[in-house]
């Protein structure tokens, strides 16, 4: 007969025995359930086909020389959401001091009021610094080290006055009516910059069919190429066709 001891050993063995067997058959069943990231969506995001139209029909009736987008790096659209009570991102048109056209970025609260407190420009303009995709031959392969190294501010942030400055020149210059500010909720900014590899977001200029103005945005990697897979638009816009509370007013100075 075996002794007492030699029965306990064995007891312990094939205790350990079934903790092994249920951690093996319980792993993959745990793995299997583990919840799985869901990309971000969004009300804003268009076909690529739809959008190339918008920026072919912008370019069409632009003047000669004119910029066609603007790209700011990730980290000023992270600073200008991570502000409290952000929900989007307001997009400017506005004009540098030597007349280049540039934009403005304000985030906005859930009441549609900018928070003026982190205005954002310093975009780089397209062209030179055009995606190597882009259909009018502006090819980056000339241009992939400039972008990386222009870099007129390191994290696109600027003054109240800065900002105001900017805006006001280009509505001096414009038409009344003139569509002077485009509107999207975060979530479009979530979803271009969740892309692998994002580095930024560029903003192109386009135009609707009736002939409004709209903007296009794109994610664009590190060497300053078009995320193209993704795009955004359907814009909230400005002047004239923008019910309170889009602030049809300069935003306000200190």
């Amino acid at each position: 007969m075996p002794s007492q001891s030699n029965q306990k050993q064995s007891w312990r063995w094939a205790g350990l025995a079934v903790v092994l067997a249920g951690g093996l058959w319980a792993l993959p069943w745990a793995t299997s359930a583990a919840p799985k990231q869901t990309p971000p969506t969004s009300q804003h995001i268009v076909s690529h086909e739809y959008a190339q139209d918008l920026i072919t029909r912008f370019r069409a009736n632009a003047a000669p020389k004119a910029a066609y987008a603007q790209a700011l790096d990730r980290s000023a659209f992270d600073a200008l959401l991570s502000q409290p009570g952000a929900t989007g991102i307001r997009i400017y048109y506005a004009k540098d001091a030597d007349g280049r056209d540039t934009v403005v970025l304000y985030a906005y609260n859930e009441e549609g009021r900018n928070l003026t407190d982190m205005p954002a420009n310093g975009a780089r303009p397209c062209p030179p610094y055009c995606s190597i995709s882009d259909r009018d031959g502006d090819d980056l392969g000339a241009n992939a080290a400039g972008f990386q190294q222009f870099s007129p501010s390191q994290s696109h942030l600027v003054s109240r006055e800065h900002a105001h400055d900017a805006i006001a020149r280009f509505r001096a210059s414009t038409p009344p009516g003139t569509a002077y500010v485009q509107s999207m909720d975060r979530s479009a900014i979530d979803a271009l910059l969740a892309q692998p590899g994002a580095a930024g977001i560029r903003i192109y200029y386009g135009k609707y069919a009736d002939g409004r103005d709209t903007v296009v945005l794109y994610a664009y990697g590190k060497e300053g190429r078009d995320l193209t897979n993704l795009v955004a638009n359907r814009t909230f816009p400005g002047a004239g066709y923008c019910p309170s509370p889009c602030e049809d007013q300069i935003p306000e100075m200190p």
